[in-house]
Parts: C-alpha cells; sequence; structure tokens
C-alpha cells in the first residue's frame, strides 16, 4: 500500500510540472530537418498588450526590453516592431531595438514578393496568388514580369487586399560577360500564427510544410518567411525561416545610418528609425530610404532625431 501511494504521488508531482511547463513551451514548434539549439535574431510586428515594468507582452510573446533602444512611446494599444534575439531554448526574447512600424509589414498584415504573373486595373497575380488591388497604393513600373512587393492583409470574406505595391531591384548573376537576372521565388512573409502537422499558418494564410526546410525554431508570433514552392496547387512551403534584420542588412551591403546617441525610454516623441538597412528581397539598389525599416541604431532621440538617413535614391517612393 505503501508503495501505491508514492506511485500516486510521484504521477501528481510529475503532472503538476508538466502543467506548469506548458505555457511556455506551448509556442515554441520543432520539425524534422529543422536547426534548433542556437540564439537567432528575430523580428515582432505587433500591438502591445501588455506593460509590465523591463517587460512587453506582444502577440502573446513576453518580451524583455530592459537592454532595448525604445524609439517610441510605449503604451499599451501602441503598434510596434521589435528586433531581437531569441535564446536557444526558444522561450526567452530578449528586445535590441523597439520602434513604430511606420513602413513595411503593420501589424495584421503580410508581405508578398515575387514576379508578377498578370495585373489589371483591380487585381495582381503573383505567385498564382489574386490580389485585390483596387484602393492599393501602386508605385511606378508595376507590370507583368516585374518583382514587386505588395503589402496585404486579408478581408472578412478571405480576399487578399493590397495596401501598397512596388517594384523591387532583383539580384543579378554573370553568366560569361553578360549579366542575368537570378529566378527569385515567391516569398512571403508574415506573423506565424499556428504550426500545425503538416502545415503552418501565417498571417491568416495556411502553408503546407510537407518535405519543406524549416530553419531555427519556429515560434508563434514572431514574422517568419516562406518561400513557396513552385508548381503546386495549393500553396507550399519550400522553406520557412525567422524573418530577421541581420539577413536584410546581409544582402543589403554597409548601411550608411547616422550614429546619434541613445534613444528616449518610455517617452517623448519617436526618434529616428529607418537608417538604411534594405530589404533583402532588394539587392544591392536600394529602391526606397527606408526598406522594412530594417536599419541600423537609431539616431539621436527627440525632434532632433533625423529619420530615414538610409542614403541611396528614392526611386520607389515611401515604402
Amino acid at each position: 500500500m505503501f508503495r501505491t501511494s508514492r506511485r500516486w504521488l510521484y504521477l501528481v508531482f510529475a503532472v503538476l510540472i508538466g502543467l506548469s511547463l506548458a505555457p511556455q513551451a506551448r509556442a515554441v514548434f520543432a520539425h524534422p530537418g529543422q536547426q534548433t539549439g542556437v540564439a537567432s535574431a528575430v523580428e515582432i510586428v505587433g500591438v502591445i498588450d501588455a506593460i509590465d515594468g523591463k517587460t512587453l507582452t506582444v502577440n502573446g510573446l513576453t518580451i524583455d526590453i530592459s537592454k532595448a533602444q525604445i524609439n517610441l512611446a510605449l503604451t499599451v494599444g501602441a503598434k510596434v516592431k521589435i528586433e531581437g534575439l531569441q535564446a536557444a531554448n526558444g522561450l526567452t526574447i530578449t528586445a535590441r531595438e523597439v520602434n513604430a512600424p511606420k513602413t513595411g509589414i503593420q501589424p495584421g498584415e503580410s508581405e508578398i514578393v515575387g514576379v508578377v504573373d498578370s495585373v489589371n486595373g483591380t487585381t495582381i497575380v503573383i505567385g498564382g496568388q489574386t490580389i485585390d488591388i483596387s484602393n492599393a497604393e501602386i508605385k511606378a513600373g508595376v507590370m507583368a514580369g516585374k518583382t514587386v512587393k505588395v503589402e496585404f492583409s486579408i478581408d472578412s470574406a478571405g480576399q487578399l487586399v493590397a495596401r501598397e505595391v512596388q517594384v523591387v531591384a532583383t539580384t543579378t548573376t554573370t553568366v560569361g560577360s553578360k549579366p542575368s537576372v537570378s529566378e527569385e521565388n515567391t516569398e512571403i512573409t508574415g506573423t506565424l500564427e499556428q504550426v500545425g502537422d503538416g502545415f503552418v499558418i501565417v498571417s491568416g494564410q495556411r502553408f503546407s510544410t510537407n518535405g519543406a526546410e524549416i530553419k531555427g525554431q519556429l515560434v508563434v508570433g514572431v514574422l517568419v518567411k516562406v518561400e513557396l514552392r513552385d508548381g503546386e496547387t495549393e500553396l507550399t512551403a519550400k522553406q520557412i525561416e525567422n524573418s530577421h534584420p541581420e539577413d536584410r542588412r546581409r544582402n543589403a551591403g554597409p548601411s550608411k545610418s547616422s550614429k546619434g546617441n541613445n534613444p528616449q525610454v518610455f517617452g517623448g516623441k519617436s526618434s529616428s528609425e529607418d537608417h538604411g538597412g534594405q530589404d533583402d528581397h532588394n539587392g544591392g539598389s536600394n529602391t526606397d530610404d527606408s526598406h522594412d525599416d530594417h536599419g541600423g541604431n537609431s539616431g539621436s532621440g527627440g525632434d532632433s532625431g533625423s529619420g530615414d538617413q538610409g542614403g541611396g535614391h528614392d526611386s520607389g517612393g515611401d515604402h
């Protein structure tokens, strides 16, 4: 009888430990072939749900901001873009920068980059996906065959609705003595909302992950980039990875950012944020001076903080 009681006590103890860990473990997912155990840079776009001392709750994630450069007044309900580091265990995110998402992906949106299949006055087709552009801001040069970037959301009827469409530069390689535009797969970036058996949901869209290469640990609430597999009847991921500014800066080359003072913390007006890091889809051509705000360190805070110091010419307007 004593041994039976002891076994029951062990069982109850194990259940209690499991329940205490469940809320943290629920957001982290591993898949066959996924690289784990390595800290990685991440990016989060969302709305502040709660502020508790030196932590923010955004997209259900608790984010340590104790060492972050903060470039806006932090209030519950404010839209933010956070660059930070995800710990190797996938459970802890430490912010490096907190900015207002002035340009690029907004909370609830996705971004698609790919070659235009067709375009007319009301719709554009990219990678087989039809997007309503009837109320979108369309920059110059958008036409079939061009590589474009579209910021879009999904309406209540499930229709993809664009907010902005602009042409982006493509990476070129040299074949013999002639430059050749590299083949570019369609990519979609958005907030990871769910991971299931053989699928993920990113900003309301479901993608099959059968046979996909998954880089890093997938954490619900973080921006991810999904490279689509060509020629599939459904949205099928070829590769999924965290979307983070380090990759964008690496692909963009040296930043021409201004070196300013440390920013304001918990108050005041926003200091400069858009310092020349370019979008990873634009190769070496700076078609916009902000490019998803993924620049280097912010400049001095307050009214004197200069914005958009990214250098390069503005051929596509504000992003």
